[in-house]
């Protein structure tokens, strides 16, 4: 298929720049609510911005190397898709002005550098980004922080969390890699179920953590921490711990009280358990440093003989 093909509203694209270009300037899709473009694209033209009743976009085409601004007069877009390996930036300064977006996706586009300063101010956009494909992403724009229904968000390595993030409050799910701190107000999210900060170069957890009340999992294996603040003991929903491979040297005190199930600490520096694990607030596995096996048993006997066989040393 070569030209327009419109379906029951839904109108598909296969050509060039100039054959979209011609197309859209006719007024062929002035009445389309969705629009897949495909073909050998290298732009999409200004013209686009004649589309105010397009709701969904689909850029499906290798070849696409720039958006057109005119995209933003697009006020009704919910869904743009972006697939190409060739755009390397999305157009910035007009973001606000799609009031009904919800969706962007750009999973093919792992030649992005960058994104729009002004994302942020798509009010309505949220919903999962995996922008670990990602790789050439330098950083986020500050207002990303912004966008308040984003529930995922994945980042590949070198590449922080917005700082600050509280205004992120639907957010359920956090990994980074290869960063050195986690945001600093992490605890304002009260929907954040999962944080996974495996093989960063952090040395410490933001006090603030212990507001986020939803946290279940809590990654740190492979990082630099040595101590965790006394607000993780706040954490009454976490069930999973993971502080292996670090340099951890002691537990807070009242860690007994979180309900874990499952206390990873092999390969750590750890040679004391607190004394309120003897009566730990959840059916707790613990797995301690083999290495550290004769000062655990020398200084936390009692702990050890109250857990029993929910001990393992490996």
């Amino acid at each position: 298929m070569k030209g327009v093909e419109i379906v029951e509203g839904q109108a598909y694209f296969s050509g060039s720049t100039a054959e979209l270009q011609r197309a859209l300037a006719a007024g062929e899709l002035d009445a389309c609510g969705s629009l897949v473009v495909e073909g050998k694209l290298n732009a999409l033209p200004p013209e686009i911005g004649r589309l105010t009743r397009l709701r969904e976009l689909v850029l499906d085409t290798d070849t696409l190397q720039a958006i057109d601004p005119a995209i933003f007069a697009c006020a009704g877009l919910v869904k743009l898709v972006v697939h190409s390996n060739q755009i390397k930036e999305l157009p910035a300064g007009g973001w606000g002005r799609l009031a009904r977006l919800e969706q962007l996706e750009f999973a093919g586009a792992k030649a992005l550098r960058g994104l729009p300063e002004d994302l942020g101010a798509a009010a309505l956009l949220g919903g999962a980004f995996d922008l670990l494909p990602q790789t050439k992403l330098a950083a986020l724009p500050r207002s990303f922080g912004r966008l308040s229904r984003v529930t995922l968000l994945r980042l590949p390595p070198g590449v922080s969390a917005p700082d600050p993030i509280a205004g992120m409050t639907g957010l359920r799910e956090l990994r980074v890699r290869g960063v050195a701190a986690l945001p600093e107000d992490i605890g304002a999210l009260q929907e954040l179920r999962f944080v996974d900060a495996c093989e960063c170069p952090i040395t410490r957890l933001p006090a603030s953590i212990g507001g986020a009340s939803a946290l279940r999992s809590l990654s740190l294996g492979r990082t630099l921490v040595t101590t965790l603040p006394d607000s993780v003991c706040e954490l009454l929903a976490l069930r999973d711990l993971d502080l292996q491979q670090t340099p951890l040297t002691e537990l807070p005190e009242a860690i007994g009280r979180v309900p874990l199930t499952r206390l990873r600490l092999q390969q750590t520096a750890i040679v004391r358990l607190p004394e309120s694990l003897a009566t730990p607030a959840g059916d707790l596995r613990i797995y301690l440093p083999r290495d550290q096996r004769a000062a655990i048993e020398a200084s936390s006997a009692g702990v050890l003989a109250a857990l029993g066989e929910r001990v393992v040393f490996e």
